[in-house]
């Protein structure tokens, strides 16, 4: 009898809550319903409208242009779809499908070079100055991935392809790795096989990009601590920095430790002894400090320095130097 009541008992229960059972399943649907609408109606809001920006010039007209394109949304009920055009970044979205393609920018492009240049420092690798060399792969878009021997194995940073190169059989040959396998070895979708960043107008020294090397050198003059020195050039003057310092600076270099420096354009690591006394080019033959005067030539001819001829006005400009230390 009591199991008999038991079953009664669990019988009538169920009958009497499975009603909830059943709408407490619906319900918790209803609400994830919902919630992945209003996820969707959040990553869609950034896509509603052009954000306000202001324009100016032509140029920028033409850029805020290109930059956004109508795209199509998913139809949802927390979005007015009747007031607002629908537009999407393309830039967010090209970054977004290419994540290690950033054509234009100087620092991965260097990054790329550097990991290269230190992975093959250890072994003498038959580099030249136009076809192959550690720049020339970084500038299509190819990482350091390991080195075996001779053999030099790069992956892309956006499509992870290998490329595979044999750099002991001399420079003959590197042409013809140039030419052949340095882009076809990408997937056939990677932007990279098509493209390479600009190193004539964006790596080499030109007018329109001295302004990064003159606040490199500003950077590098501020951040070492120098002994105080009467100037003797303009140039001192305009960085702020010793003779010593300065004559690196302008060639490219930078300090590793008091007599160890290394170069931003090439990574090349070198004594500092062997540049200023023995007047060592330290710089490899596709590297854009290899003219050692260039830089200083260039920075002299662009920036004007005023003319001051008389005693009271050079005494004017120790002055200011004394007031600076």
């Amino acid at each position: 009898m009591g199991d008999e009541a038991c079953i009664i008992t669990q019988r009538y229960v169920f009958s009497r809550y499975a009603g909830c059972f059943v709408m407490n399943c619906t319900l918790h649907e209803k609400l994830s319903n919902v919630g992945r609408q209003l996820d969707g109606a959040i990553d869609s809001y950034e896509k509603l409208r052009v954000p306000l920006t202001s324009v100016t010039t032509k140029g920028d007209r033409i850029l805020k242009k290109w930059k956004y394109r109508p795209c199509k949304l998913k139809r949802n009920r927390f979005i007015s779809h009747g007031r607002h055009l629908s537009y999407e970044n393309m830039v967010v979205k090209a970054r977004r499908g290419f994540p290690g393609f950033n054509l234009h920018s100087y620092e991965d492009l260097m990054s790329r070079c550097s990991r290269i240049e230190a992975g093959t420092q250890s072994q003498w690798l038959d580099w030249d100055a136009e076809w192959l060399n550690p720049l020339q792969l970084s500038s299509k878009g190819w990482d350091f991935e390991s080195l075996n021997s001779d053999n030099l194995v790069c992956k892309c940073a956006n499509c992870k392809s290998t490329l595979c190169l044999k750099l002991n059989s001399g420079p003959s040959l590197n042409r013809r790795y140039g030419e052949r396998y340095v882009s076809s070895e990408h997937s056939e979708h990677c932007p990279w096989r098509e493209r390479q960043f600009d190193l004539r107008n964006e790596y080499h020294l030109q007018t329109w990009n001295l302004i990064r090397e003159i606040e490199r050198i500003k950077h590098l003059g501020t951040s070492r601590a120098t002994i105080a020195t009467i100037p003797r050039d303009k140039l001192q003057i305009l960085f702020k920095c010793d003779e010593e310092s300065l004559n690196l600076f302008l060639q490219g270099f930078r300090y590793l430790q008091d007599d160890i420096v290394e170069c931003a354009g090439c990574f090349r690591k070198a004594f500092k002894s062997k540049i200023l006394q023995q007047g060592v080019n330290a710089h490899s033959s596709w590297c854009k400090y290899y003219d050692r005067e260039k830089l200083s030539n260039m920075i002299r001819k662009e920036l004007e320095f005023p003319k001051e001829e008389n005693l009271a006005s050079r005494l004017k400009i120790l002055e200011k130097y004394f007031e600076s230390v």
